[in-house]
């Protein structure tokens, strides 16, 4: 992996990112992971917005800051987390705090290299194909989550 040697990726300029699906590949080539913040993280309910296919659809690996049960969530309609790497028991914690404590953790003790082998490659793979089954594409078109993700990938 190519990757820059800046640590975090962020913009100064809020205003020129804000709306929804903005998109940029540079994001994901300057990094190693995302960390997806989902829209729900205290509220009740799991949902999965358009927050959580970005990282799919750019084959990149992800750390999701949701719901707890949202892991679980994804891999039930069919999508690879990244267990293998980092520690996803975070998925199980209800404690807010708690559940963000492990996260922040675990984003921590991460180091590039796991990357580097080919399973990582084949979740990826296997991610982004899965958002072109037509069983989980008819999903999400109806959330309303899919369509401006697809808009960005055929450009």
């Amino acid at each position: 992996l190519t990757k820059i040697k800046k640590r975090v990726v962020d913009y100064d300029d809020l205003e020129s990112i804000w709306g929804f699906a903005f998109e940029t590949k540079d994001i994901y080539e300057k990094t190693y992971f995302s960390i997806v913040p989902e829209t729900l993280f205290y509220e009740m309910g799991t949902y999965l917005s358009e927050k959580a296919f970005k990282p799919i659809a750019h084959l990149h690996p992800f750390v999701m800051m949701g719901r707890p049960g949202i892991l679980k969530t994804l891999k039930r309609i069919g999508f690879k987390t990244f267990s293998d790497f980092w520690d996803e028991s975070y998925d199980s914690i209800v404690d807010f705090d708690q559940r963000l404590n492990v996260i922040i953790q675990q984003v921590q003790q991460f180091d590039p290299a796991q990357l580097n082998q080919p399973i990582v490659q084949q979740k990826l793979e296997h991610n982004q194909h899965r958002i072109f089954d037509p069983a989980v594409t008819r999903k999400l078109r109806q959330q309303q989550v899919l369509d401006p993700i697809l808009e960005f990938l055929n450009e």
